[in-house]
């Protein structure tokens, strides 16, 4: 997959984790992989990852603006991440996927607990609480501590039909994302998280029955990388430089 190739000698980083094959009619939890959400809604089809998670909290019984809700970190559907590998915090994300669906669909980062961790993803119709609803294609930011998201900030974007890139920088409590070689959210500021897991992040996405439908969120590759902004070849983690 050609992402691979433009994204490996990407400067100022250094290689944690990637994933381009992802097996076939499996569960990515028997695979090594922790999902966030009750029912594991990831499946792999032909070495692609996909969603099955199309449910919405006011379908599990909840108002849809979530007022009721017990929050992030209870396993509902808007806990529908899935992650592995390394924990980091400063780092560099590349993601490969193309979605079918109209609701979120993305990544998820710095997955220390259920409840601690930060979303990065496209929608352009529903998610998850305080964003809920919006009436245009978006990228958003989303912040979870102790199970309570905060919108860090988000902007206007189209996906493309096919393939998109989307890539993410987390440095030090500022975030960076360009989709499809578009600068979308440059230096936004928030608090900064404990380190943790990298992964995928999905909410009321996909298709739910057991049969691949016209309505997926599917990730081709993820790449992961320790952000080394002095290209000294120590992870800005763990540099005291």
């Amino acid at each position: 997959m050609w992402f691979f190739m433009l994204s490996a000698a990407h400067a100022g980083a250094i290689p944690a984790w990637s994933v381009e094959e992802f097996g076939d009619g499996t569960w990515p939890v028997e695979e090594g992989w922790t999902a966030g959400y009750t029912d594991d809604s990831w499946f792999t089809y032909l070495d692609y990852l996909l969603d099955r998670g199309d449910v919405s909290l006011s379908e599990e019984g909840y108002e849809a603006d979530g007022s009721d809700w017990p929050g992030f970190g209870n396993a509902t559907s808007a806990d529908n991440w899935l992650v592995r590998g390394e924990a980091l915090s400063q780092q560099v994300v590349v993601l490969e996927h193309f979605n079918q669906d109209d609701d979120t669909f993305g990544l998820v980062v710095n997955v220390s607990s259920a409840d601690s961790f930060m979303v990065i993803a496209h929608t352009s119709d529903s998610a998850p609480p305080p964003v809920v609803g919006v009436d245009e294609p978006t990228v958003y930011v989303l912040r979870v501590e102790g199970g309570v998201g905060e919108l860090i900030t988000a902007v206007s974007a189209d996906l493309d039909d096919d393939e998109n890139t989307m890539v993410a920088t987390l440095n030090n409590g500022t975030i960076r994302v360009v989709l499809n070689g578009e600068l979308l959210i440059d230096g936004a500021v928030y608090e900064p998280l404990p380190v943790g897991q990298t992964g995928f992040y999905s909410y009321n996405n996909g298709y739910r029955d057991d049969d691949i439908g016209d309505e997926n969120g599917v990730v081709n590759g993820l790449q992961v990388s320790w952000l080394d902004e002095d290209d000294d070849l120590v992870a800005d983690d763990d540099d005291n430089c």
